[in-house]
């Protein structure tokens, strides 16, 4: 009597709980990959943002360096929804300041750049703003 109520009911339990279990299976394994993808992307925007900084110690301009990211990761300022020059500029402002002052030669101040309406000044001792 048990054998023919499980034969009878438990295909249709297995039935109904079959999407269920894929379903989170698979919202696991998503959620687990889309984590690694976001990292993936934030170490390479921070990168890309660390070098551009850096062109400015080779003489170039802060548009100069807006490029270089831009075209650097453009994955990865589509995911944060950065892909636009001032938010860049506000991106690579920290790292800008951090620059070490004593390698900027002659001491003057580093090239300014101009994002439309907005200007990024960088002074000698490292700080960043706009105007």
């Amino acid at each position: 009597m048990l054998s023919q109520l499980l034969a009878q009911f438990l295909p249709a339990l297995i039935d109904a709980l079959t999407p269920m279990l894929v379903a989170v299976i698979a919202a696991l394994i998503y959620r687990w990959t889309g984590v690694q993808v976001e990292q993936k992307h934030m170490l390479a925007l921070q990168s890309a943002l660390q070098n551009g900084a850096r062109l400015l110690l080779a003489g170039k301009t802060v548009d100069d360096a807006i490029d270089y990211v831009a075209r650097s990761v453009p994955d990865a300022l589509e995911t944060f929804r950065s892909g636009d020059r001032s938010r860049i500029a506000e991106l690579l402002a920290p790292h800008i300041a951090a620059l070490p002052k004593n390698v900027i030669a002659g001491g003057g101040p580093l090239p300014s750049g101009q994002l439309g309406s907005r200007a990024v000044v960088i002074g000698a001792a490292g700080g960043v703003s706009t105007q």
